[in-house]
């Protein structure tokens, strides 16, 4: 989502750019440029990780920190879970999209069956489809669809046909597509309709100069606005009155724009490397408040390899998550965090700067505390999944080696915040708001170090 956000800020500074400096100039060929390239940088400049964050060396706490938990969190009652505004907004955003696409499949779907139904004709290697009445003159591909409802005599043809010719060997086609990609995914951002609108007009201006290169540009003018009241609805149509005949004919009769005005294209440059800086803080004092989210993956494991589940990870001092079953993790970090901290009872506290790459494996060595008595589980915990009057529970029983239960076991699920402890007889339930994650069997000791853990998939 932040990803979007930055991409729609590009798009209205490129477009900013373009429609105060650039768009009345002659230079059809680079405005076209202009305009396809900035809508890929829009996309490109967002994923750049300069990686301007300072790093700090990596240090190691020398004291074991024990499992910490939200104070004011009830262990034994599953919290409510609020509607979370993130999932509302993904699903407003999704079902644009889904508009959008299928809005844009059902004129590709009318464009093709105007194909099936129409005549077909070649004339000098064009390829005419004679359309219904409801069709406007316009190109598609390859094919030139003309409507039998305006007569037009063959030197009125030849002008539209120059003028469909010039769509096709251009390939505009391709350029109405990737737009109309752009706008199934940015349907939110009014910029990219504005986009849409300038590229067919830059589109039309360079038809309408292939035309008055070879014809009488009055003649032209005529028939611009003879066919004048046949328009389109199909965004992918490249239409001969798709854009103000007005505006055509006043750009027809502008001056060329002097080649000194070319340098306007050049800011583009600044305005790149302003957004690059932008969107990549160099710290708290840039006075950037424009960060990025980073995803962060790796293991954690102890000294001699073996994965550790249950680790739990914080950033900034805020736990985030804890590694799975197999010792991994991920999470996303914000480009002002500096800080990433991995607990796990036994073992020293891991504190490390956020790396400039996605990836951190961390290996914890043993506290120095560790008791060398304790160093061999005697934790054997069995559990199972339990589902009544549509509540899931987690409920099961810990005992020693021998068989024998242990009373005061802690059984926590890390993730969902969860914790109850073990009867006189070994048994608990606990109380899940979901079936998912790792639970984690712990013996505290006086000062709530968990000397001895167990961590199980939750399933298991």
């Amino acid at each position: 989502m932040n990803f979007l956000l930055q991409s729609s800020l590009c798009l209205v500074l490129f477009y900013s750019l373009y429609y105060f400096l650039l768009r009345k100039n002659t230079f059809f060929d680079l405005q076209r440029g202009y305009l396809l390239s900035v809508l890929i940088l829009s996309l490109v400049i967002p994923a750049i990780d300069l990686d301007l964050k300072v790093q700090s060396d990596i240090a190691v706490l020398e004291t074991v920190e024990k499992f910490k938990y939200l104070p004011d969190l009830s262990f034994n009652e599953m919290q409510e879970k609020a509607v979370n505004p993130v999932d509302i907004i993904i699903l407003l955003y999704g079902s644009g999209v889904a508009f959008m696409f299928l809005r844009m499949t059902l004129g590709l779907l009318k464009v093709r069956r105007t194909l099936k139904n129409g005549v077909k004709r070649n004339e000098e290697g064009d390829c005419l489809v004679i359309s219904n009445h409801d069709f406007p003159i316009s190109s598609f591909y390859k094919y030139i669809f003309l409507n039998p409802s305006i007569e037009f005599d063959r030197e009125e043809m030849d002008h539209i046909l120059i003028h469909e010719r010039k769509h096709i060997s251009s390939h505009h086609f391709f350029d109405l597509l990737v737009v109309g990609l752009y706008k199934a995914f940015y349907w939110f951002n009014p910029v990219i309709y504005l986009f849409s609108y300038e590229l067919k007009k830059v589109h039309e201006f360079v038809c309408d100069r292939t035309v008055t290169r070879q014809k009488q540009q009055k003649n032209y003018e005529k028939i611009l606005i003879k066919s004048l009241f046949k328009t389109s609805a199909l965004s992918m149509l490249s239409s001969l009155n798709s854009v103000s005949i007005k505006t055509r004919i006043n750009m027809m009769n502008k001056a060329k724009s002097p080649k000194i005005k070319m340098i306007g294209f050049a800011m583009i440059i600044p305005f790149i490397a302003a957004m690059l800086f932008a969107f990549n803080s160099v710290g708290e004092d840039s006075g950037i408040e424009f960060t990025r989210n980073k995803k962060l993956t790796g293991n954690v494991t102890s000294e001699g390899g073996k994965p550790l589940p249950g680790v739990e990870i914080r950033v900034d001092g805020t736990a985030r998550t804890v590694t799975d079953l197999f010792g991994q993790y991920e999470l996303e970090v914000s480009a002002k965090s500096k800080k990433l901290e991995f607990s796990f009872p036994g073992f020293k506290t891991f504190v490390s700067s956020i790396p400039g790459k996605g990836t951190l494996d961390v290996q914890l060595e043993i506290g120095t505390e560790t008791n060398p008595s304790k160093t061999e589980s005697k934790l054997f915990p069995s559990g199972k999944l339990l589902v009544e009057d549509g509540t899931t529970y987690l409920v099961g029983e810990v005992n020693d080696k021998d068989g024998n239960p242990l009373k005061g076991v802690d059984v926590i699920m890390a993730k969902q915040k969860l914790k109850t402890t073990t009867d006189s007889e070994g048994k608990f339930r606990l109380k899940l708001s979901n079936a998912e994650g790792i639970v984690v069997y712990g013996i505290p000791d006086e000062n709530g170090v968990y000397w001895d853990v167990v961590a199980r998939s939750v399933n298991r």
